[in-house]
């Protein structure tokens, strides 16, 4: 009996790792500082700087890591990386002899100065709204772009858009982007940031 037991919640555990490996996805920044370990940590950064309530949302959300190509502050030599969330939160984090550091929260998205500012072109920022666009048909169809905002330092720049969700339903959505690409897409629905992004 002893033996199904243990048999039974190794199989579980196991069970649990899996899902729970699937919520953090990105690129790796050593062999030490995985996605998993990197998102967990900053996660934790976060919780101490701004309290457990902030933090909650992130436990059982999916943390994507990815590399950022703007400079530290204070002439930094440690390169710097984004955990980013579905609500919006993202940590700029780094790593050096100590571990993982925090120099940067934002709770909408990677902000443009976190990446090099380069100017924006008409042609580039066509090809991120045809990608924007391309993403809402996998949650709707009539897909119309509604406006465009550049910033003022040409690093990137948003699109709000309209589509049809069904006949009689209709959803909005928003595109953020920067020079080289489209950094995320998100809805007026929370649950379909998995089918965009």
């Amino acid at each position: 009996m002893k033996k199904v037991l243990i048999a039974l919640a190794m199989t579980s555990l196991v069970a649990g790792c899996g899902n729970d490996d699937k919520l953090y996805s990105g690129v790796d920044i050593s062999s030490k500082w995985d996605a998993r370990s990197v998102c967990q940590t900053a996660r934790m950064l976060y919780k101490r700087s701004q309290g457990e309530a902030a933090a909650k949302p992130l436990y059982s959300s999916k943390c994507t890591v990815s590399k950022l190509t703007g400079e530290l502050p204070a002439k930094s030599w440690n390169t710097p990386y984004a955990a980013t969330w579905p609500n919006g939160t993202a940590l700029r984090v780094y790593v050096d002899s100590k571990g993982l550091g925090l120099m940067g929260i934002s709770t909408e998205g990677i902000p443009f100065g976190w990446n090099k500012a380069e100017d924006m072109t008409e042609t580039s920022v066509d090809g991120h709204i045809q990608i924007c666009k391309a993403r809402l048909a996998n949650v709707g169809t009539n897909i119309e772009l509604i406006d465009t905002e550049l910033y003022a330092d040409k690093s990137g720049g948003k699109a709000h858009f309209k589509f049809l969700r069904s006949p009689t339903e209709q959803g909005t959505g928003k595109c953020l982007f920067d020079t080289n690409k489209v950094l995320m897409v998100t809805t007026d629905r929370k649950a379909d940031y998995s089918l965009l992004n």
